[in-house]
């Protein structure tokens, strides 16, 4: 059978952050990592070391790999050793090849095959299944493999065009072992007896991080289909998406067919990753596939497939190397261009270049807008997304980059093309900032880093004093930013989180869509890992043997806080049980971004996912109680792993379009869970599309409310009397001011244990606090009381849920007044038209003000 390499051409197919920033040149040079291989058999053995080989392959499940070709070779010189040929049988039975077996049990003398030993091996033998796989079989097999290929669009002509090779001539057999080892003969001689399965199983990538593989793995030959499928089982996509490519390369059609035709491969195969360069070109059109992706990260491991009837030219490994030398000349030549674009521009020039340009009335050029992405991240890719839309609304160009593939990472060149062929005057970077990204930004170009993540790179004091005058934090700047890591406050852009008003309204939905997701109440997320997993993950990821220890020891604490959650301020209980475990670690000088990276990626994540999968249980047990419809969207919440209780509510993943926004307004009640903020992104999203989205209130979120309340205050009301104590708070009524006395009627209404108070003691250090919680001034009214009437619209309890969800359900009057109230409060206050406006306006304060010409 052989393949017509014409049709073998492979399906061809932006920098994102997949988790952190990857840079395209930190592997050198392609270095070739080739699986373990079993012991070479010796040049010479002499006679009992080979019988005492013999007799550990009977009782080895792998012995016979080393033996049975060493037996071979000396029967070729001594045929009548009988103790030798019956080892042979031996190790073939214990292989479950009773084809061979039988063979050499009939070769052997008449007398001997009489021995009740040998009569015993030979029944054993013949009560082995079938060892030889049928050409039917294999011609199926192959058939199976080829139709999830043509499903790709990669068409495999097996029909030979010619002559057959002579060298391929003859009576060719294929066995299976017992333990799944496919194995070869043509003319009574084994092409290959390995334990290619064993060693496909023990192969490890060296030194992997908790990220995974980070690059394309390239097969060099694909002589192991176990390897094939070792490579697929070790590269699993990752919980943001990102899924390693896999290339094979491999000169010899045959033996590509041949791999084929004894195994199910069909679900590699059919996965858009993995790149097929077969036929006896495979070499050069491998390297004209990476000459055309130098915009991506080519570097990454390559894997010897074995020996190879016909070795691939040029190497694979030089190939690769070439083509990483071919991208680094690139990369300077663009940085060149770029560095000589940007070099004559100053503060001054971009001051005037950002009066002048954007929406701005007679402006020659619109303000252009790189806005760099992942396609690894859902929700940062859907941010970009929206914020391009609303700065083109504002008059913008704006070039959005992200990777083409889920399988692929762009490369620092990828960056710089877009300066150079773009010429953006303006950055915004999703959760990065200029100095994390090593070159891929300029430094003449003012950039934005909007951050939507605490992520453990942004803790730094490196990255803090890398801020240069032209770069901006937007999003939320929270003051440990500047406090302890030395980022420029003078050159904050505070930005709440918002959603698209475009994406999310509340026109009608389509009415199939409206009969597949109406129900009483649902809840959209993809955090479907349960806590357990999430720790046991998170754990296994820690990279160091005390911080796993360390978060050990902090799940119980974490899970007894957010079981006390109600009034209880949730987030400064979990920092503390954070900061004991730092100084435990570290000592009396804790590192600031130990203590971050325990808080962000660890403490705050786990105690969101208990309190979300907790309030998802309630809802489950109410759903059941009152034969609900109850609708869980998102990835993984069917999964045999996930939460078992909550399988049978599994809606399947719903994209960030209509079918979300249908969603939202087809439920009597959208949920939302959060350790953070009320102020989320989804409760806005469901707002706009006209849902009702009903949140879990902790005592974080009256905090925030109280900290709105004394902004306004201590600016606006006169105190009563100052209190003669060390911290001297000032005193004022209840009814001083209208938004306390609001938040006063609100905790009656709650019920709360400070409902009846009628003064507020506020000392001056509560008030600066609650500065900061708003980002340094007072919120307007309609964005602290985004929810309205919390006693209708939160909820703290399983009790709290069902009363809020029966409302909803059962009073759509009710339900329709509520939600309209919100929504026209988040078109006031948190949309991505409003979030340009403000990031805009404050690149032009920022470019303006001494603050900036003082830190150049």
């Amino acid at each position: 059978m052989r393949s017509s390499c014409a049709s073998l051409s492979p399906v061809l197919a932006r920098h994102g952050f997949p988790g952190r920033y990857v840079d395209v040149f930190t592997a050198a040079r392609a270095s070739v990592i080739s699986p373990p291989q079993p012991r070479p058999s010796p040049a010479t053995i002499t006679r009992d070391q080979l019988i005492a080989l013999g007799r550990a392959a009977a009782s080895s499940p792998t012995g016979g790999y080393r033996f049975v070709p060493l037996a071979i070779r000396a029967l070729a010189g001594h045929p009548d050793d009988v103790q030798v040929r019956l080892l042979l049988a031996a190790a073939y039975v214990r292989l479950g090849l009773r084809t061979p077996a039988g063979e050499q049990i009939a070769a052997l003398p008449v007398v001997v095959q009489a021995d009740p030993g040998v009569e015993a091996l030979l029944r054993a033998a013949r009560q082995m299944p079938d060892d030889l796989v049928r050409e039917s079989a294999l011609h199926a097999t192959l058939d199976h493999n080829l139709r999830a290929l043509r499903a790709r669009g990669i068409s495999v002509d097996v029909d030979p065009p010619g002559e057959p090779d002579p060298s391929q001539v003859g009576l060719e057999e294929v066995f299976r072992a017992s333990d799944g080892n496919v194995l070869r003969r043509r003319d009574g001689q084994w092409l290959r007896f390995e334990d290619d399965l064993g060693t496909a199983r023990a192969f490890q990538f060296p030194a992997l991080d908790a990220g995974g593989v980070q690059g394309p793995v390239t097969l060099d030959g694909i002589g192991s289909l176990w390897l094939l499928l070792r490579l697929s089982e070790l590269t699993p996509a990752r919980s943001d998406g990102y899924q390693p490519r896999i290339n094979i390369v491999q000169a010899d059609e045959a033996e590509f067919l041949d791999v084929l035709s004894v195994c199910d491969l069909s679900g590699v195969l059919s996965q858009e990753r993995v790149r097929l360069f077969v036929g006896p070109d495979a070499g050069a059109r491998f390297a004209a596939d990476l000459t055309g992706r130098l915009h991506l990260m080519i570097a990454g491991p390559v894997v010897s497939g074995g020996t190879q009837r016909t070795p691939v030219d040029p190497p694979v490994g030089e190939t690769i190397d070439e083509a990483l030398r071919r991208q680094a000349r690139l990369l300077d030549q663009l940085t060149g261009r770029v560095r000589s674009h940007y070099a004559g521009l100053d503060r001054n020039s971009w001051t005037v270049r950002f009066r002048g340009g954007s929406h701005a009335a007679g402006s020659d050029r619109p303000l252009r807008v790189l806005l760099p992405t992942t396609l690894h991240s859902t929700f940062v890719r859907h941010s970009a997304a929206d914020l391009a839309e609303a700065l083109r609304s504002r008059g913008c160009e704006v070039e959005v980059l992200i990777e083409p593939d889920s399988a692929s990472l762009l490369s620092t060149v990828a960056y710089l093309e877009a300066f150079d062929r773009f010429r953006p005057d303006l950055v915004v970077l999703m959760n990065y900032t200029r100095a994390n990204l090593a070159g891929a930004i300029p430094d003449g170009v003012p950039c934005v880093c909007w951050i939507q993540d605490a992520m453990p790179h942004l803790y730094d004091a490196a990255t803090g004093r890398a801020q240069g005058p032209l770069d901006f934090i937007a999003g939320h700047a929270p003051a440990v930013l500047s406090r302890e890591f030395g980022y420029p406050s003078e050159r904050m852009i505070p930005t709440p989180v918002v959603a698209s008003g475009t994406k999310f309204h509340a026109g009608p939905v389509e009415p199939m869509l409206r009969k597949r997701l109406e129900c009483e109440v649902a809840y959209a997320s993809h955090h479907s890992e349960t806590p357990d997993r999430l720790h046991r993950r998170l754990v296994a990821e820690a990279g160091h043997p005390g911080v796993a220890r360390a978060l050990e020891d902090l799940y119980p604490q974490i899970a007894g806080i957010v079981a006390r959650s109600g009034w209880h301020l949730l987030q400064p209980e979990i920092r503390g049980a954070v900061e004991g475990a730092v100084t435990r670690l570290s000592g009396p000088a804790p590192d600031p971004r130990l203590r971050a990276r325990l808080i962000n990626n660890y403490a705050m994540p786990l105690a969101d996912r208990l309190l979300r999968h907790q309030t998802l249980a309630w809802t489950a047990s109410i759903a059941r109680r009152r034969g609900w419809r109850f609708m869980i969207h998102g990835r993984g919440w069917d999964d045999p792993e996930a939460d078992a209780a909550l399988a049978e509510f599994a809606a399947g993943e719903l994209p960030h379009d209509d079918a979300l926004r249908a969603s939202y307004q087809c439920a009597a009640a959208h949920l939302h869970v959060s350790v953070h903020w009320m102020y989320h992104q989804r409760v806005m999203e469901c707002a706009l599309a006209g849902g009702l989205p009903l949140c879990r209130r902790k005592g974080d979120d009256l905090a925030l409310l109280e900290a709105h309340v004394v902004n306004h205050v201590t600016r606006e009301a006169s105190p009563v009397a100052t209190m003669l104590t060390p911290d001297r708070p000032l005193v004022y009524d209840v009814i001083s001011h209208p938004e306390s006395a609001r938040l006063a009627a609100l905790l009656q209404r709650l019920e709360h244990p400070r409902a009846n108070r009628s003064r507020m003691y506020i000392p001056g250090s509560w008030a600066r606090e609650c500065l900061e919680a708003w980002h340094g001034g007072p919120a307007p009214s309609d964005a602290a009381w985004l929810l309205g009437d919390w006693a209708q619209t939160t909820y703290a309890d399983e009790a709290g849920l069902e009363r809020v969800l029966i409302q909803a359900v059962e009073s759509p009057r009710w339900r329709a007044d509520a939600a309209a109230g919100i929504r026209a409060r988040v078109e006031r206050q948190y949309t991505y038209e409003r979030a340009a406006a403000r990031l805009l306006e404050g690149v032009v304060w920022g470019l303006a003000t001494e603050g900036v010409a003082r830190n150049r």
